[in-house]
């Protein structure tokens, strides 16, 4: 099962785009893409990808308190992640974090691996009926320290399941 639509041809010297990557997942279609991309830009397929995702807490909770269903749902993604990755005969990590923002909550995570890149899957959302990029893209590509990449969904059947 390809959902990564590109091959890239095997270099002779075997080196690919990055050496580590993380994967901050937003629990759509699109994590299953955004985790292939990831094995397939990686120098060595076999090493282990890091699968994030961040848990925003509003500023009136403490930051360590545990919301069951938001966190229910966060490790959720990540458990689909991870079975996706598997189900691909890859490895991977994957850790469930909280943060105020969901922005600066992966630049701490990319810090701390210190990774190469990090690809974002991007939720198909859309405000006053116009596509909006949110606020978390913006936040990682005027801040990260490493490569963003944005993957998004494009499978049109699923992005306007709600139009039925």
């Amino acid at each position: 099962m390809n959902l990564f639509p590109f091959k890239f041809s095997k270099p002779t010297n075997n080196n690919k785009l990055f050496k580590s990557v993380l994967v901050a997942l937003c629990g759509e279609a699109s994590d299953k893409g955004a985790i292939e991309l990831a094995y397939n830009i990686t120098e060595n397929e076999n090493d282990s990808v890091n699968l994030v995702n961040i848990v925003e807490i509003k500023r009136s909770f403490p930051i360590d308190i545990e919301i069951e269903s938001l966190t229910f749902e966060a490790e959720s993604i990540l458990k689909n992640g991870e079975s996706f990755a598997q189900s691909l005969n890859y490895n991977a990590e994957a850790e469930l974090l909280q943060s105020r923002h969901v922005g600066l909550g992966i630049l701490h995570e990319a810090a701390d691996k210190n990774v190469e890149a990090i690809i974002l899957c991007l939720p198909h959302k859309t405000k006053y009926g116009h596509f909006d990029l949110g606020q978390v893209l913006p936040y990682l590509l005027e801040n990260a320290h490493c490569n963003v990449i944005i993957w998004k969904n494009t499978d049109k059947k699923e992005m306007y399941s709600y139009i039925q």
